[in-house]
């Protein structure tokens, strides 16, 4: 597939705006907790400023140890690298630009490198206080290299150079006293607020796809709808819907809006529109390949409250186009038959008064765990879709939470450890955690508090543990956050009092209030506080999952950021080894410790080479938990990979990790196959180690972004909750790690400001990423920082669900 990227200058991000641009499968979330800290720290060598440049050395290379010396401020050695590469590719570069009338697909050396080694030049300037001089020289890349376009391997976006570039002379010029230009208004989505009138609704709500044609071959390769009426088939399912592709263009409106010019443009451009009338009719009548045209007309009528309508369009999908394929922003496949049926399951379990029911619909792609489509194989089982009385369908949807009580199953099959943490297989093949014999659903949190103006990216991110900014002996964020005098919110949530009279709750009982009982952390590269998590345990009775990064950045393997971890150097494992052996010995012996983990999506690469070589970080990880087996009999390990990457490889060759955890993005309604793809390959307890939606989306107010984030969270934790009983789901979820607890304000370069930026496209309520807004709770107008905090309706929606 080709694709193009949309530049949009007023918030300097790149859009991969391409042919299945926004979804949904295998979405990657290339930045943890302190993720760009690790383009700073995780590099080996020590830069010496008097090191010699006799060698050669390519523009990347120098451009890598230029950012190097500037997180440790040896601006000597900054300007000598980035000066090298300027006097070495200038020329080059400025024939390459030249050529350039628009922003490359991705970035060209030695363009990108020398445009960055001004910025980079610019930025040690303006960090030694030189702003005058640090004004010229992102002038210079303004006016000089417009189109240079960068990537930015911790954040995993590309970024525009002098569009930062710009917005640092903004932020100079205000110091100085000139006239910092004012920020544009955010782009709003296309079209003003409609709802869909369907035209031609079709003639069964339910379409029985048997009178019409005859499934063949179900649940092989050679599965095929073969229709033998289609005129039936089209009145049946009505406009829009294939096989109707026509009665859309009889719809009065079709004409009359695209009169009015509500149709102009790419159907890219109304998939978040609120013009959903507009929408509708540019999606059915586009010429996108069947399946995803489907697929965003069924998201486009469900948007609408048309639930019958679009789970009659992503039906259509799983019956004659079950293999599908898109492509998400980082150019992997997106299986939309699997996302159709996951939409289906989500629509049903959330709305039983439909009184449908979709049984045994199954899609298995063989060989579907890379990017490499060429050697897919499809099995499908389309299933059955069926009217049931709506008192049937209720009682479906309410198995999930009788499974939630915690209810202590028998017929135990399989148990995996030997202490007081355990996982047992039960005979109907289902997984459970048990703590001192009891059983435990994983109910967790990403906690990485950050004080806003903090940012790695100049080398001022503290250790949450150990600050103590109004110096009374106590951590901030765990004991002196107090929360915001915001009235209206629900009755009996234990905080009014606390709240109008900014009290210090402290994060930790905030946690407990909302029902949170683990967290997850690295024990590198930042020491941790042994005594706070101890109190955690004690008072609040939160336990913790200590991870390392098992070489993902270039931590614990002693190598360079380029090229990075490799999991078969001798010398590289032999350090993760002993960095893993360090973490088991200092805490095995914590009684706040839960799981161990290994890793944080290793199979995407960055400063390593797991997205290369999968077979052997998955046989080096299978090797360090072996290891951790050998120090420590009492507590399970878990992998943190990226959705379903190489999960058979996972399967084959990581026998010995216990739990396949995930970082997973897929959208509100969950996480689709995957649970069933892990059953199948692996046969595993599943943790999702990572999932959550910003609270901010353009064209909505923040009330309703908070609403929109909160019902993404729902839908997430419905799913988990479903899977972890076989008779709604595959019943091997264990449980879940939402990210975050608090807005990190650094993510998008300007420490001091909560920008907006999306960072790159996906299933979010506007299309995009942005990072500064994952918080469960946020920093209120961020005036006294780290210390306040406003409960976003996600937590109360959390405070509810996780109540035992």
């Amino acid at each position: 597939m080709r694709f193009k990227f949309k530049i949009q200058n007023s918030k300097f991000k790149i859009n991969l705006n391409a042919k299945y641009q926004n979804l949904n499968q295998r979405f990657c979330h290339l930045s943890f907790v302190l993720c760009h800290y690790f383009v700073i720290c995780a590099l080996s060598f020590v830069i010496n400023p008097i090191t010699s440049f006799a060698e050669d050395k390519t523009s990347s290379e120098l451009i890598t140890k230029a950012w190097a010396a500037q997180g440790e401020k040896k601006f000597e050695a900054v300007f000598q690298y980035t000066q090298e590469c300027i006097d070495l590719y200038k020329e080059q570069a400025d024939k390459e630009h030249s050529a350039l009338k628009d922003y490359p697909a991705k970035e060209q050396a030695p363009l990108s490198d020398v445009a960055v080694a001004y910025f980079i030049q610019a930025e040690a300037l303006m960090r030694q206080g030189k702003l005058k001089e640090a004004k010229e020289k992102f002038q210079f890349v303004v006016e000089h290299y417009r189109y240079a376009v960068a990537w930015d391997p911790s954040r995993g976006i590309y970024w525009k150079v002098a569009g930062v570039a710009k917005e640092s002379l903004d932020k100079i010029n205000a110091q100085l006293g000139g006239q910092a230009k004012e920020p544009k208004e955010p782009v709003k989505p296309k079209g003003p607020k409609t709802s869909i009138t369907l035209y031609d609704a079709g003639t069964e709500e339910v379409v029985n796809y048997e009178k019409y044609g005859e499934f063949t071959n179900i649940g092989s390769k050679e599965y095929k709808y073969i229709i033998k009426d289609q005129e039936g088939l089209s009145r049946a399912v009505g406009e829009g819907i294939y096989p109707n592709t026509t009665s859309v263009r009889w719809d009065p409106n079709f004409q009359k809006l695209k009169k009015d010019k509500r149709m102009a443009g790419s159907h890219w451009d109304f998939v978040n529109s609120p013009d959903l009338e507009a929408a509708f009719l540019k999606w059915a009548s586009s010429t996108e390949p069947e399946g995803v045209r489907l697929y965003y007309t069924g998201l486009i009528l469900e948007k609408s409250g048309l639930l019958k309508s679009a789970i009659k369009a992503y039906y259509s999908i799983v019956a004659h186009y079950p293999g599908a394929i898109g492509w998400t922003y980082w150019h992997t496949p997106w299986y939309v038959g699997q996302a159709a049926i996951a939409k289906i399951n989500f629509l049903l379990r959330r709305h039983p008064e439909l009184g449908l029911r979709l049984s045994e619909a199954r899609i298995r792609i063989v060989n579907g765990y890379d990017n490499d489509i060429s050697n897919d194989i499809i099995i499908t089982n389309p299933g059955k879709l069926e009217k049931i009385s709506v008192q049937t369908a209720n009682i479906l949807s309410k198995v999930k939470d009788a499974f939630g009580k915690l209810t202590r199953k028998k017929e135990i099959k399989k148990t995996v450890g030997e202490g007081k943490v355990k996982l047992v297989q039960y005979q109907d093949s289902s997984w459970q955690v048990l703590v001192d014999g009891e059983p435990f659903v994983v109910k967790a949190l990403t906690y990485a508090p950050t004080r806003i103006g903090q940012s790695p990216d100049e080398g001022t991110l503290g250790n949450w543990m150990r600050e103590d900014f109004n110096q009374n002996g106590k951590i901030d964020g765990p004991y002196d956050s107090y929360l915001e005098d915001s009235p209206g919110k629900p009755e009996g949530d234990g905080l009014l009092s606390d709240r109008q009279s900014h009290k210090p709750v402290g994060d930790f009982q905030l946690m407990k209030y909302m029902g949170v009982n683990s967290i997850r952390l690295y024990h590198h590269p930042k020491e941790i506080n042994k005594e706070l998590l101890r109190d955690l345990y004690h008072t609040y009775g939160i336990r913790v999952m200590i991870g390392d990064f098992l070489g993902k950045y270039a931590l614990g393997s002693g190598a360079p950021w380029n090229p990075g971890t490799d999991y078969r150097n001798p010398e590289h494992q032999k350090n993760m080894l002993e960095s893993v052996r360090k973490m088991v010995e200092e805490f095995k012996d914590e009684p706040y410790v839960l799981f161990w983990i290994l890793g944080n999506e290793n199979v995407y690469g960055v400063a390593c080479n797991a997205d290369k070589d999968p077979e052997g970080f998955f046989k080096f990880a299978n090797q360090a938990a072996l290891l951790i087996k050998s120090l420590d009999k009492d507590h399970p390990v878990a992998i943190a990979s990226g959705d379903v990457i190489y999960l058979d490889r996972f399967a084959k060759f990581s026998p010995d990790v216990d739990i396949f955890g995930s970082n997973v993005y897929r959208g509100d309604y969950g996480f689709g196959s995957l649970w069933y793809s892990v059953k199948e390959e692996a046969d595993k307890p599943v943790m999702l180690t990572e999932f959550g939606c910003p609270a901010y989306a353009e064209g909505l107010t923040q009330e309703e972004a908070e609403e929109a984030q909160a019902n993404y969270h729902k839908g997430a934790w419905e799913d988990i909750l479903c899977n972890m009983n076989v008779n709604c789901g595959s019943g091997n979820s264990i449980g879940g790690i939402a990210f975050e607890f608090m807005d990190e304000w650094w993510k998008a370069y300007e420490p001091s400001k909560h920008d907006t930026k999306g960072f790159f496209s996906g299933p979010f309520p506007d299309g995009y990423m942005h990072e500064e807004w994952l918080g469960i709770v946020s920093q209120a107008d961020g005036k006294d920082s780290p210390f306040k905090r406003h409960l976003r309706k996600s937590y109360y929606m959390y405070q509810k669900a996780w109540e035992e």
